[in-house]
């Protein structure tokens, strides 16, 4: 994949993957002055990884996945550099990263268990919360990023997805990196987050946002991704492939 400025980043695969430069940006009175090409700068970074993948049908039952790893926090960046981002598909990490080396990574969830006498997957780093306990007619839940899956109910009732953990960093606290439901004649759902809510099912893909402080909306282009503006802060979101380029 050609990079903004004729660097190529790699190839792509089973997982969506966009990039965003960040350039010199005038801050205007609110910092006081210009951050200039090269100098290392923090923003915060929103990183989840995939839920796991479907599990294969036995017997018409199947344990719910695991939900990805999850991360909120800050990470180093350069002005003027351009990054990589990577949002997995089911069963795939999510990452941030430059030509040379990857700054941020949360592994997927874990793949779904296919037969009605396995527990559900684990949530992928860095939490790795297991699934729940299976009966020998209903799947447990598959573990969340904030905590582990549901125990499956006798004798036949799945397992409810363990909870993932919350960010407002898109300005709406929101949930991520649910586990799915596990699968039985009366199945639970799945968790709140991004935990597949079918039974059994796989989670869904994972997602990327950065956030940095300032309004450089009017000048930066975004392809294939949003950009807005929450609390006087930029706000681009990674679903799918895209560029970004702040100006």
């Amino acid at each position: 994949m050609a990079g903004i400025n004729g660097g190529v980043l790699g190839p792509a695969n089973t997982t969506t993957s966009g990039m965003f430069t960040l350039d010199e940006i005038p801050f205007g009175s609110r910092f006081g002055g210009a951050i200039k090409p090269g100098a290392e700068i923090s923003v915060r970074a929103l990183v989840v990884g995939a839920g796991g993948t479907q599990g294969g049908v036995v017997s018409g039952a199947y344990g719910g996945a695991g939900g990805g790893g999850f991360f909120d926090g800050t990470i180093k960046l350069k002005a003027g550099m351009e990054y990589g981002v990577t949002v997995g598909a089911p069963g795939n990490a999510s990452k941030i990263y430059s030509i040379t080396t990857t700054i941020k990574q949360c592994e997927p969830g874990g793949h779904g268990p296919s037969d009605h006498v396995v527990a559900a997957g684990s949530s992928g780093a860095p939490t790795s919360h297991p699934g729940g306990g299976p009966t020998p007619y209903a799947n447990g839940g598959g573990g969340g990023a904030g905590q582990a899956g549901g125990a499956a109910g006798w004798p036949n009732i799945g397992g409810n997805g363990g909870d993932g953990l919350q960010s407002d960093i898109t300005g709406v606290n929101t949930w991520y990196a649910g586990g799915s439901g596990g699968y039985g004649d009366k199945p639970a759902a799945g968790s709140p987050g991004q935990g597949g809510n079918n039974p059994g099912g796989g989670g869904h893909s994972g997602i990327v946002v950065v956030r940095y402080p300032g309004d450089h909306t009017k000048n930066s282009t975004v392809t294939n991704g949003t950009m807005t503006l929450v609390g006087g802060d930029t706000v681009w979101t990674f679903t799918t492939s895209g560029f970004f380029m702040i100006a």
